[in-house]
């Protein structure tokens, strides 16, 4: 039976925390975390236009693929979670 004072244990309980740690990736925020080069290329590079009237082709593109995906005939891109609960709210209940 493994002890907290076993070195195997501790051992393991070590090598388990500095894998973890590694693996954090902190997205809370655009000011905490800064883009990488690549990442920089790839908003440079890639095709802007107004989502709110249709015109940005990433988002279009994301929200064919998503409404493919789920099988349904449109998706909408929402920024939030909290957004996403209030129009799937409105859409089900009536007014």
């Amino acid at each position: 039976m493994w002890k907290y004072g076993n070195p195997r244990w501790c051992r393991a309980r070590r090598l388990a925390t500095a894998c973890f740690q590694r693996r954090i990736v902190d997205l809370r925020s655009d000011t905490v975390t800064l883009p990488s080069l690549g990442q920089r290329t790839a908003m440079a590079c890639s095709d802007v236009g107004d989502d709110c009237k249709g015109e940005d082709a990433t988002v279009n593109l994301l929200q064919k693929r998503m409404a493919r995906l789920l099988g349904k005939e449109e998706a909408v891109l929402v920024p939030s979670g909290t957004m996403g609960n209030l129009v799937a709210l409105a859409v089900h209940c009536p007014r």
